[in-house]
């Protein structure tokens, strides 16, 4: 499984994403469901209502990212963190 909480940048928690920190999301999620891979991305910048247009933005990106499949990796030189994806297998339950 891979898991993305983004709290915004710089401000925690206030700040929305730039566009190119959201291409470069899109794309890591587009890589996951090329993948297979079961994914959950939570944007937590809720302090000055960023989430919610940050998720349709990026929801946008990814139907235009050939309707979520990509043939390369991940975009890099964003400002976005590496977040590290979490595994966790039935028998971590």
């Amino acid at each position: 499984m891979t898991y993305y909480r983004l709290h915004g940048s710089p401000r925690i928690y206030y700040s929305a994403y730039k566009p190119v920190t959201l291409d470069a999301i899109a794309v890591r999620l587009a890589v996951a469901k090329r993948d297979a891979m079961p994914t959950w991305c939570i944007f937590d910048n809720t302090a000055d209502f960023a989430a919610t247009g940050d998720a349709l933005a990026t929801v946008d990106r990814l139907r235009r990212h050939n309707g979520g499949h990509v043939t390369g990796p991940p975009a890099v030189g964003s400002n976005l963190t590496q977040p590290s994806p979490r595994t966790r297998r039935n028998s971590d339950v």
